[in-house]
């Protein structure tokens, strides 16, 4: 374990990611955390204009899409199994995809895992995606066999546990396929990177799509776009490719035709009762549980907000966000309609209970135990209708309509909504400035990098030099006594500006 600057040098190298597009700050959004004060609908247009660049560009690789699509449609009908494998945004998409299949399809063909287990979905294990051997070790206990398939989805292309699994599965004599939103020629200096771009046994995708629309917030297009590539060569088989370019023409549709007006009217509200200590609780129908769940709980990460409380640790302060199961009887029953199975956790020893079902079970998803939260509460509610989707909180509606009353195609158009509506309400908290994530948690390899990479940035903005070394000292000193709400890069950046 990396406890140290001085330990962290070493590897550091194979971590600094700021040559990467999808680390890259994007210029169609530059300056968007001061319009987001001043014009919140055009931080909004702003934003949106990026997933519309993202879905024009994304059928170019309509036939590596078909050719996956191909090769799912023979390992189901052969009887073998689909895995999906990622970590982060890329791990709750694939047990996202999962549970939809589940839901619409009412088979267990496909089988999602993402780094710590399902316990990951709600709080991620620090540094678990640092290392490829545990995604082989969790890819191979869940019985991933020379007849089966794993799609491993990786945002930057770089993530370790994300290798680890892709590369386990080619050794155990399965099809594989590895997709990330990066040019590969970006990934070479990166010997992990290397070693599987280089293995002619994993098939890949490189879907290049340019920086994201808050830097290096991966949730946003790239992994909208690695869910599109994956669920239309599971839904559509030899259609995949064909299917990628209408639902992108359809989910450019919907939301080009969403009233950025009442969008942003519902992200002022929400920031408005968060900035006054009070909690917004999104209540969501089961079978959309999960779109919600993943949008509330990755602010956690990105934005440093207080994650959900856990029932039994008395530590922990109630979180600002929150969500509700609409039907959920108690902490199981809410985890097993989020997934639509049993939930999958991780009770190895060495995690000291960090990953099991007793910590999965502390966190309560029901109406019942809003009751029991110490912290005042405001109702999101979803609605779910035939011409399509509307959020209300204290009588703000947001809505829209759907091309489709497909339980897939709502999902991925209300992710996208989400997404920009998360991060306008962010804006509105200054949870980033420009289009730069100071609020960023350093709670992997990745993410220490990033943190560093953006104090630099901004005190070069300051036209203040600051020695690397002296820099990732006092980032260290930081990170074992920072709260979890906590603007970690402004802090660092506040300490070398005295």
């Amino acid at each position: 374990m990396v406890e140290s600057w001085d330990e962290f040098k070493k590897i550091h190298e194979q971590f600094a990611l700021g040559h990467l597009d999808t680390e890259t700050p994007n210029p169609m959004t530059w300056g968007l955390g001061s319009l987001v004060q001043t014009d919140i609908v055009a931080a909004r247009d702003k934003l949106v204009a990026v997933d519309l660049k993202m879905l024009n560009e994304l059928p170019q690789w309509q036939t590596k899409t078909q050719e996956l699509g191909v090769e799912v449609a023979a390992t189901l009908k052969n009887g073998g199994r689909i895995f999906l494998a990622g970590c982060g945004a890329t791990g709750r998409l694939s047990l996202s995809l999962e549970a939809l299949w589940r839901f619409e399809k009412n088979t267990e063909q496909v089988v999602a895992f993402m780094a710590g287990g399902d316990t990951a979905l709600i709080r991620a294990i620090e540094r678990f995606e640092d290392y490829p051997e545990l995604g082989a070790r969790q890819l191979r206990e869940l019985g991933f066999t020379k007849n089966d398939l794993l799609i491993a989805s990786t945002e930057g292309g770089e993530t370790p546990f994300v290798i680890g699994a892709a590369m386990a599965a080619a050794e155990i004599g399965g099809k594989c396929w590895f997709n990330f939103c990066n040019q590969a020629a970006q990934l070479t200096r990166l010997s992990r990177c290397r070693t599987i771009l280089n293995d002619d046994r994993v098939k890949k995708i490189s879907l290049s799509l340019g920086p994201q629309a808050l830097s290096g917030s991966t949730r946003m297009q790239a992994s909208s776009a690695l869910m599109l590539v994956a669920s239309m060569a599971l839904w559509y088989g030899d259609q995949a490719g064909v299917q990628l370019k209408k639902w992108c023409e359809d989910l450019k549709l919907d939301l080009i035709n969403t009233s950025s007006a009442q969008w942003a009217d519902l992200a002022a509200l929400e920031a408005d009762i968060i900035r006054a200590q009070k909690c917004v609780t999104y209540l969501a129908p089961a079978n959309f549980s999960i779109c919600v769940l993943t949008d509330t709980t990755e602010r956690g990460p990105t934005f440093s907000m207080t994650p959900f409380e856990h029932y039994y640790d008395p530590n922990d302060k109630p979180s600002y966000n929150y969500m509700a199961v609409e039907t959920a009887k108690n902490a199981l029953d809410g985890f097993v309609k989020i997934l639509g199975r049993m939930p999958r956790t991780l009770d190895w020893p060495e995690l000291g209970g960090r990953a099991n079902d007793e910590r999965l079970n502390g966190f309560i998803l029901t109406l019942d135990h809003l009751k029991e939260r110490k912290i005042e509460t405001h109702m999101m509610k979803l609605t779910v209708g035939s011409e399509g989707m509307a959020l209300e909180l204290d009588g703000t509606i947001a809505s829209t309509a759907a091309q489709s009353g497909s339980l897939l195609y709502r999902h991925l158009l209300l992710k996208m909504l989400l997404n920009t509506h998360s991060t306008l309400l962010m804006g509105r908290l200054g949870r980033y400035q420009s289009n730069v994530m100071t609020w960023v948690r350093a709670s992997n390899f990745k993410l220490i990098d990033r943190a560093l990479r953006y104090a630099t940035f901004l005190l070069e903005e300051k036209k203040i030099k600051v020695d690397q070394n002296a820099l990732g000292a006092k980032l260290f000193e930081y990170i074992p006594i920072s709260k979890l709400d906590e603007p970690l890069v402004i802090k660092l950046v506040d300490h070398f500006s005295r």
